[in-house]
């Protein structure tokens, strides 16, 4: 697979050969994904709840925290982050990216989880 820019090969786009760069560019490029998450979201939070009164404040933690759906999704991106680590340090890529790496796929794996027990839910 090459990258073609204006009939040139683009010099800033090398094509991904292996399996093993891929790996390397995604999780190098998801560890830089999330350094803005981590400025922008007390930013966001702020803008979001800085005219609400404090009971609905209190009422928007306690729904998320009862809420198990959202649980789940809490306790699937932990145990990502955890083995996304181990798997850094028993391989060459540093332990960081793969924890964000882990997080991010155990997110994804506990949306597609409930998705899939909602639909289950709606056909009894």
């Amino acid at each position: 697979m090459f990258i073609w820019s204006r009939g040139m090969r683009s010099s800033s786009n090398y094509p991904i050969k292996t399996f093993r760069r891929f790996t390397l560019r995604f999780a190098k490029y998801a560890t830089y994904a999330v350094l803005p998450g981590v400025a922008l979201g007390p930013v966001l939070m702020y803008i979001r709840l800085h005219d609400q009164p404090d009971e609905a404040i209190y009422d928007r933690c306690y729904r998320l925290r009862c809420n198990k759906h959202q649980l789940r999704v809490d306790r699937f991106a932990y145990i990502g982050l955890i083995w996304g680590g181990i798997a850094g340090f028993a391989s060459r890529v540093r332990p960081l990216e793969t924890s964000v790496v882990g997080m991010v796929l155990g997110s994804i794996t506990a949306a597609c989880y409930n998705h899939v027990e909602h639909k289950l839910s709606i056909q009894e």
